[in-house]
This record gives C-alpha cells, sequence and structure tokens, in this order.
C-alpha cells in the first residue's frame, strides 16, 4: 500500500515542479505521467477504487470548490448555471448515446450509460485549467461542474438498472428521481449547514473546529446517498451556507488552520486523481475484450466529438432562446459577443469522476450473467477523459487569450472599496476609543496616524487614473517588506547556528516573520484580485 501512494505523490512533486518551471497545464500533464506510470508493470496494479473516489474523494473537492465560490455571482449567473448543469447534461447524453448507436454500433443500455457518465465536466479539472478566465465565466464554469455530477449520477443510475437490470424505460421515473434528489439534496445540505453552523457558536478551540470543518462535508454527504438523494447537492448547498453565514463564528486562528489544510488537501488529491486516472488507462486497454481496440478507439473518437459539439449547440441555441425570451435592459448589459463564449465551451473537460462512475458500473447484471459491455464502458470513458484533458486542456489558454477578454478589474475594485470601508470603521472606533480612554491619547494618535497613512496610499474605487500608480508603489514597498523579512530570517538563522539563541526561541521568533510574510502576501493577492476564499 506504502509504495503505490509513494509513487504517486514523487510524481505530483515532479510533474507539478515541471509544470511551474515551464509555465504548462497541470492537470493534462499529471494524467500522462499518470499514464507513462501505468505502463510501469509493477505499478499496474495501482487500483482507482470508485468507492474511494465518489463518496471521499468527490465530497471534500465539492465542499472545498463551494466554500471558495462566490455565492453572489452564483446568484447572479443561477439561470445559466442550471441551464449547463442540468440542461445540457440532459441533452449531452442522449447526444452521445445516439452518436455511439449510430457510428459505433453500440446497444442502446450501453450506449446511454456511456453519455450519462461523460455528460458531467469535472469540478477539480475545470477548477485548474481555466483560472484565467474573468471572474464571472469561471464562477459560471466552476458552479456547473460542481451540480452537473448530481444530474449525472441519476441518469447513470437509470441506464444501469436498464442495462444490468434489463427494466424498461421510464422517462416519467426518471424525472420524478432528478426532482426529489434535488429536492433532498438542498434540504440535507442546508439542514447539515444550519447544525453547523450551531456548533460553531460553542465551539472556540481552532484545533476541534478545523476536525469540523473536515467532517462536514461527509455529514451532508453520506445522509444524503442513504436517503438516495444528491450527496454531490447537499455537499455544495452545505458549503456555500457555511461559507456565508459562519465568518462571523469563526476565529482567525480556526480559519487561518482550516484554511490551510483544505487548501493542501484538495491540490493533493487533486493532483492524485489524474495521477490514477492516467494510471487505470493501460489497464482498461487491456482488459478490453468485448470488442476490438479499433472499435474502442473509434467509440472514444466519436464520443469525444459528441460530447464537445454538444456542448457548443447547447450553449448557441440557449443563448438565442435567452436572449429572444428576456430583453431586459439588465440581461442585454450581460451579453458576451460569440468570440468571448467560446472559451466556456472549450473548457468542458472531463476528469476522475466520469472514470469513477464508468468503474462502478457492475460486474454481472441481475440474473447473474457477467455484464460484457463494463470494460467497453470503461475504456470509452478513459479515452474520452484523456482526449478532452490533453486537448482542450492543453489548448484552453491559448483560446482564452484569443478570446481577448477585457481587463478584469472588478476584483481590485472591490478590494479597494473594502479597504477604505475597514479604515473608516477602524477610525470611528478610534474617536470612541478616545472619549473612553482619554489617558492613552499618544497610542490612539499613533494608530490613528498609521491608519490615515493606509488610507493615502489606498486608491478610491472610482479613481482609475491613480489606481495603477498606487498599486505599483504599493507592490514596490511589499516586495522590499518582503526583502527586509528574508534578511531578518538569514539573521535569525545565524544567532542558532553560533549557539547564541536557543532553537526554541528561533522557532517561536521564526512563526512571527512566517505570520509577517503571509500576510505581506495575502494583502498583495487579494489587491490583485488573485485570492479564493468565501464571500
Amino acid at each position: 500500500m506504502l509504495e503505490p501512494l509513494v509513487v504517486v505523490l514523487v510524481a505530483i512533486l515532479v510533474l507539478g515542479a515541471l509544470c511551474r518551471r515551464f509555465g504548462l497545464v497541470e492537470p493534462p500533464i499529471l494524467l500522462l505521467g499518470g499514464l507513462a506510470i501505468g505502463l510501469v508493470p509493477h505499478v499496474k496494479d495501482v487500483e482507482l477504487a470508485p468507492e474511494l473516489i465518489l463518496t471521499i474523494v468527490l465530497p471534500a473537492l465539492l465542499y472545498w470548490e463551494a466554500l471558495t465560490t462566490s455565492l453572489r455571482e452564483v446568484r447572479a449567473n443561477l439561470r445559466v448555471i442550471v441551464l449547463l448543469a442540468v440542461g445540457l447534461v440532459l441533452f449531452t447524453t442522449p447526444v452521445v448515446a445516439w452518436a455511439l448507436h449510430e457510428f459505433n454500433d453500440t446497444d442502446w443500455p450501453t450506449a446511454f450509460i456511456i453519455g450519462a457518465v461523460l455528460a458531467p465536466t469535472d469540478a477539480a479539472a475545470v477548477a485548474a485549467i481555466a483560472y484565467m478566465l474573468p471572474r464571472r465565466f469561471m464562477t459560471m464554469l466552476r458552479a456547473e461542474s460542481l451540480i452537473n455530477d448530481g444530474t449525472a449520477l441519476v441518469l447513470v443510475a437509470a441506464a444501469v438498472d436498464v442495462a444490468v437490470g434489463g427494466e424498461r424505460v421510464h422517462w416519467g421515473s426518471i424525472w420524478l428521481d432528478l426532482v426529489l434528489s434535488y429536492a433532498g439534496g438542498i434540504a440535507i445540505g442546508v439542514a447539515v449547514a444550519g447544525i453547523v453552523i450551531l456548533v460553531r457558536r460553542y465551539l472556540h478551540d481552532p484545533m476541534l473546529g478545523t476536525v469540523l470543518s473536515v467532517a462536514t462535508p461527509f455529514i451532508a454527504f453520506l445522509p444524503a446517498e442513504e436517503l438516495h438523494v444528491s450527496g454531490v447537492l447537499a455537499v455544495v448547498v452545505c458549503g456555500l451556507t457555511v461559507a456565508r453565514y459562519a465568518p462571523r463564528l469563526i476565529s482567525a486562528e480556526s480559519r487561518l488552520r482550516t484554511y490551510s489544510f483544505w487548501g493542501l488537501t484538495s491540490y493533493l488529491l487533486n493532483a492524485a486523481l489524474f495521477v490514477l486516472v492516467g494510471i487505470e488507462l493501460p489497464k482498461a486497454t487491456e482488459a478490453l475484450e468485448s470488442h476490438t481496440l479499433r472499435d474502442g478507439i473509434l467509440a472514444v473518437a466519436v464520443a469525444t466529438l459528441a460530447v464537445v459539439l454538444s456542448r457548443v449547440v447547447w450553449s448557441y441555441t440557449a443563448t438565442f432562446l435567452i436572449r429572444t425570451i428576456d430583453r431586459r435592459p439588465s440581461q442585454r448589459a450581460r451579453r458576451v459577443d460569440n468570440r468571448r463564449r467560446v472559451p466556456t465551451m472549450w473548457a468542458g473537460v472531463r476528469g476522475g469522476i466520469s472514470l469513477a462512475a464508468a468503474l462502478a458500473v457492475p460486474l454481472r447484471t441481475d440474473a447473474g450473467q457477467p455484464f460484457l459491455e463494463r470494460d467497453f464502458i470503461i475504456f470509452v470513458t478513459g479515452g474520452t477523459v484523456l482526449l478532452t484533458l490533453v486537448v482542450q486542456g492543453m489548448t484552453l489558454p491559448r483560446v482564452i487569450r484569443w478570446a481577448r477578454y477585457d481587463p478584469d478589474d472588478a476584483a481590485a475594485r472591490e478590494h479597494d472599496l473594502a479597504r477604505h470601508a475597514l479604515i473608516a470603521v477602524s477610525l470611528d472606533r478610534l474617536d470612541e476609543a478616545s472619549a473612553e480612554t482619554p489617558h492613552q491619547q499618544k497610542v490612539i494618535d499613533n494608530i490613528r496616524h498609521s491608519l490615515e497613512k493606509q488610507r493615502a496610499t489606498v486608491p478610491a474605487p472610482d479613481d482609475e487614473g491613480r489606481a495603477a500608480t498606487v498599486r505599483d508603489f504599493l507592490d514596490f514597498e511589499t516586495d522590499l517588506r518582503l526583502d527586509l523579512i528574508g534578511a531578518q530570517r538569514d539573521a535569525l538563522t545565524t544567532l542558532r547556528d553560533e549557539q547564541q539563541i536557543d532553537g526554541a526561541i528561533y522557532l517561536r521568533l521564526e512563526s512571527v516573520l512566517d505570520s509577517e510574510e503571509r500576510s505581506l502576501r495575502l494583502t498583495r493577492d487579494a489587491r490583485d484580485g488573485g485570492l479564493r476564499g468565501p464571500e
């Protein structure tokens, strides 16, 4: 068990370093690296357990993405998100099934399983490759990928029942399952979030607060799955609700620990998932027995093309209908031209969730007979994941640059607005403190002077001409302060090495310097609009 873990971690370390060194998109490189590792005989035995992905990895990743997704942007783009997360999945599934049936002679039950498995985009892949998009489009894609798994898993379950159980398709039952699944998932998500927020009122220990955060996605997911409603939606709704209402109840130390944990954990889970998917692909090829390799490759090409084209057709059709029906000025103001819509169409990559759903297909039918098409389903799914991640994932940055989006400076303006508001509140509180403790006027005056200095360096939100100049000044100041901290850290290390201070003193002061450095970097990231955090 330990050897595969070491192999995956080393692969993440080496491939991640290469991607950062040469400016490459990580998911496709990690997938290709895993594919190369999967060709090594000794590593072939590494298994991608579908139950591990669907019950542990999926809730954790969904929860972190929900925590760091703007609820305001979700509300503003809710109609488009629902059309993508529900409508597009319902459209893609039969399109892929029809294409495989017509051009590859795949039987309908198997074709529908593949269509449902490939219908949802992958949250981890989308978050990793679409970061260059403006905030509005990035939020739309992330929210779509968070929710569409729930729609797809209902369709997968219905298609599997038909294929392995011999049941007839009952569209009314499928629609009812979707409605109940979504309603139940939302209800459980809200209920769990309410319980978590209530517990937060009385839980003040930072370590236990982090434990509660780790447990939350599974507390939301497992009951929903037991009740056969959408565990995906339960986790997403819970995360969005907690991110909205819990911050007032969480201490700074608890928040820093929690976000540090989730940041590292989500990166490792994402990266490991891509590597493991790559390792799984050679085994899918070897296990292909029900069809020839030529038929399998043709099916991969057909499915990939159907997935891409269905997204393009749906995007243009939905946009046309919205523009025809809704002609309000607010809607007109949000319209974008066709060129700038292309990246969101091209970003529909598939990932580990699709492969996990394919691997979860039963080995035998309800009659006890081997389900012969299972290997074909896994092969086509794995091949499509590979093609979309490599082709779309590696070319998406160029497509985004080609789209020529206007500079997205809304985050920077909102940062300046918030800074002015925070400084104003602080100055008002100082006035109150001055009246309450007049004998400490010197201390109050020093703090007031510092705040006034900060206000002078923060550009007014409507002062666009001065904003760039001020940010250049602040960036230089940040770089200089970071350089000073580096010099202090070197001097501190020298004092320890020369035995002038104890190791415990060294660690204590090093922690102070680390906190100062982290604060400077976070402030710069927020100023540039690059900080991802709950609203």
